[in-house]
Formats: C-alpha cells, structure tokens, sequence
C-alpha cells in the first residue's frame, strides 16, 4: 500500500509541474488580440481629433493630454499585469507608432476623415501659370488665387492640375468681398 501511495505521489507532482510550466509559458506568449485592440482604439480616439474644428487646438490637446494619458495607462498595466507583459508592451509600441504617423499626417487623416462624412467635393482645376502651387505645397486651408473661394485644401497633380477640395455647404458664386468663405448663410 506505501508503495502505491509513493507512485500516486510521484505522478501527481508530475502533473503538478507539467501545470506550472504551462502557466509560465503561456504568461510570456503574445496575445495578439491586444495588440489589434490598440490599433483600432488609436484610431477611435484620433479620428475625432481629426475631424474636430478648430484643428489645431485638438491636435495639441491629443498630443499633450490624451496620448501621454494613455501611455501611462499603459505603462502602469505592463507593471501590474506580469503574465501579459509581452501583450501590453507590443500594445504601447503600436499606440505610440500609429500615433505618431497620424499626428505627423494629420492634415491627410483630416481630409480622409472629412471625405468619409460626405461634406466635401473635390473639383479638378487647370491652372496654366501655377500659381496653386504653393497653396498646395503649404496644406492649410485658405484664399488661393485662381480659386474663387476659400478651401480646406489643394493638392497637386501634376503640372498645371490641381484637386481643390471645396466643402458642400459653399457656393462658388457666393464667395465675393462681403462672404470670402463662401459658407452659404
């Protein structure tokens, strides 16, 4: 009877430590579903930044705030949470990359995000003595010559072929001394 009590012993250690090891490997494994978590709530949270008037002010607010609020959130997680570290960190890698490219693009995420919501028209414009391209250098929203109203945007195409963006709420004929933007009233 003590001998088999001994093997009993012997094969539930065993397992014991079978179990042990398979707690410790799968706490260094990465999660990927985490990381995709980041990546799409990055983009949640930018994507009203980008969209928001005025933009800069919500830009720097990102920038200053909600990022280092989140990277923080972050880093405080990756020490309290020691089995997920290696989860936790490829999470605030792909946070503060993808951050970064949309805050470093923000003017193209603006002008995607905005086409997304349906309140643009982009027209194609000739200007034979490129004068636009300046505008379309700078990325700013202005008065431009040889475009009768004010634009969020001016991209060039190729020589002397620029798209215009041009919001729906403008009318062309309405942008004269008394109304530069051309927001209708």
């Amino acid at each position: 009877m003590l001998r088999l009590g001994a093997e009993y012993a012997d094969l539930f250690s065993n397992s014991r430590r079978r179990m042990m090891v398979e707690k410790t490997a799968d706490g260094h494994r990465l999660n990927w579903r985490l990381p995709l978590y980041a990546v799409v709530g990055t983009f949640i949270v930018f994507i009203p930044v980008a969209i928001s008037d005025p933009p800069d002010m919500w830009l720097i607010l990102y920038t200053l705030l909600v990022a280092p609020i989140i990277t923080l959130s972050l880093l405080i997680t990756t020490v309290l949470k020691k089995g997920r570290r290696l989860s936790i960190l490829s999470m605030l890698g792909l946070y503060l990359a993808i951050s970064a490219l949309l805050v470093v693009n923000h003017s193209a995420v603006r002008g995607a995000a905005r086409w997304l919501r349906m309140d643009a028209t982009v027209f194609l414009v000739f200007e034979p003595t490129d004068s636009l391209r300046a505008a379309a250098k700078s990325h700013r929203a202005g008065k431009f010559g040889g475009v009768p109203c004010a634009v969020p945007l001016v991209r060039r195409l190729e020589s002397h072929w620029y798209s215009v963006r041009f919001y729906t709420d403008q009318v062309w004929s309405g942008c004269d001394a008394g109304n530069a933007s051309g927001r209708s009233q």
